[in-house]
């Protein structure tokens, strides 16, 4: 009894399942080894979320008060914060904000410019090379101007999630 060629090979689709397969299995292994950068992506995407969410609470503030003014603290656009260190109304870096891969939101009112902004911020991991994640918007309440969540790229500022 002779057997054929075609019974001895594998067929173009079975082929690309198994390639399918082993892409997969390499694809939970991977994200297995690298834990850091899965949390650190969490975190990027509660902060982004937050932020989001407070610039909703800002942009609504400034739509129904005639004092701009009082859309700078946390609770009159909606926000809980009950951990000081975390939400502040001061610089970027004050109090233990700026420790490794905290999370931190800040608002902050330029009246001189007459601009009202809204900060979230992950700071980077101890790693080289680790970066943090920096979103923000802002409302020019001269002229009623809001501008939508961005994020804020240099050499140390880059989320590892796309806006």
């Amino acid at each position: 009894m002779k057997l054929s060629a075609r019974r001895l090979s594998f067929t173009l689709i079975e082929l690309l399942i198994v390639i399918v397969i082993i892409g997969i299995l390499a694809g939970v292994v991977l994200m297995v080894l690298n834990p850091a950068q899965i949390q650190r992506k969490s975190k990027e995407t509660v902060m982004v979320a937050n932020v989001e969410k407070m610039c909703l609470g800002m942009f609504s503030c400034f739509g129904t008060t005639a004092d701009p003014t009082r859309c700078d603290r946390f609770d009159e656009i909606g926000a809980l914060c009950s951990n000081p260190p975390t939400c502040s109304l001061t610089g970027l870096d004050s109090g233990t904000c700026g420790a490794t891969d905290s999370v931190c939101y800040r608002i902050w009112h330029n009246t001189a410019s007459k601009y009202m902004y809204v900060y979230g911020l992950v700071y980077p991991g101890t790693g080289s090379g680790d970066k943090g994640c920096y979103a923000r918007c802002w409302y020019y309440y001269e002229n009623g101007a809001p501008n939508k969540l961005q994020e804020y790229k240099t050499s140390y500022w880059d989320c590892l999630i796309d806006f």
